[in-house]
């Protein structure tokens, strides 16, 4: 799942609870994560549901949570393609050293 799917489903739950007049608190995506998997840097950690025999795990991730986490991530993509390249030949810097 990327980042566009997971902004797509958080958005669907609160727009689900706040047309039936829900707590948006309580709004979540249940997502699947493999047997092994290390979430990445800030992802909200979520409610366990269920921990499978093949070691997947099923996890009720808040929308709210899943939503700042989204434009955070987002946000680090843009830093790291944005960056300044490092010169790795050895060859001087970009200042004329």
């Amino acid at each position: 799942m990327n980042l566009d799917e997971m902004e797509s489903r958080a958005k669907l739950s609160l727009a689900y609870y706040q047309e039936s007049g829900g707590n948006l608190e309580y709004a979540g995506v249940t997502l699947v994560f493999p047997r092994g998997w290390k979430a990445p840097p800030k992802f909200p950690r979520g409610e366990l549901l269920m921990a499978r025999e093949d070691g997947t795990r099923v996890r009720s991730i808040p929308s709210l949570k899943l939503l700042k986490w989204v434009e955070y991530a987002r946000k680090q993509i843009a830093l790291i393609e944005n960056a300044r390249p490092v010169n790795l030949e050895g060859r001087g810097n970009d200042h004329g050293c």
